[in-house]
């Protein structure tokens, strides 16, 4: 009983989050005519962000999941900042697909979106937050989906890491796109998808060099926490 009335209170606000995200944006439209696309897009970001967020709240993860989460969440943080020197070589990735694997979905999720809002107190806020947000939490989510076979496939765990950079990559160009364009523009998509070529290949070789760095120590470490209690 108790668990169909978190279900329904989810429902009710993932419903109230998308009926508030339509009155905006159509308010939105109405204002800002000329920005019209990026407006939308970013506030389908949010709501889909809210909408993760909720999932989390709804979930039954253990306080032990929790802490855990909260620890990788942690060492995502710490990692983009150590790495601020160096551009575009980041272990956000590979640590957020780790917490999924061994986490589970909802896991990766959260540490996935966590880190961008996280790590946003020393990179600084803006309106690419949502979009980094989604992006992560998404990563963490399908690395928990695809965590059996990754498992036991470092090539896959890796195939996976450099796909997750390029996806990484090519979602935040749309932002780049709604943002100096005028509405989404499929020529300036792909030119900037070109011309960030450079970044996307640092994205993906970065995300399989720490997830072969850490894959063994992070497996380690939580399956000694987890099997403890």
């Amino acid at each position: 009983m108790k668990i169909m009335k978190k279900t329904q209170k989810l429902i009710l606000f993932c419903i109230a989050v998308l009926a508030v995200g339509a009155a905006v944006f159509f308010l939105g439209r109405a204002v800002f005519p000329a920005r019209a696309d990026a407006f939308g897009f970013a506030l389908i970001a949010l709501c889909a962000v809210l909408i993760l967020c909720a999932v989390f709240e709804g979930s039954r993860l253990s306080v032990l999941r929790i802490s855990l989460i909260s620890v990788m969440t942690a060492l995502s943080v710490c990692g983009r900042v150590v790495f601020y020197a160096v551009p575009f070589f980041k272990p956000v990735s590979a640590v957020v697909i780790l917490c999924g694997m061994y986490l589970g979905p909802v896991a990766g999720m959260i540490c996935g979106a966590m880190s961008a809002l996280l790590s946003g107190v020393f990179f600084g806020y803006g309106l690419w937050l949502p979009f980094q947000m989604l992006a992560w939490g998404m990563i963490g989510a399908f690395s928990g989906i695809l965590r059996a076979p990754m498992k036991k496939s470092r090539l896959l765990l890796c195939a996976f890491g450099a796909l997750s950079g390029v996806v990484f990559s090519a979602f935040m160009d749309i932002f780049t796109v709604l943002n100096f364009g005028n509405g989404f523009d499929g020529a300036m998509y792909a030119a900037a998808i070109v011309s960030a070529l450079p970044v996307t290949a640092v994205y993906a070789v970065s995300n399989v060099i720490f997830l072969l760095a850490l894959c063994r120590p992070v497996e380690k470490k939580l399956s000694r926490v987890l099997s403890a209690y």
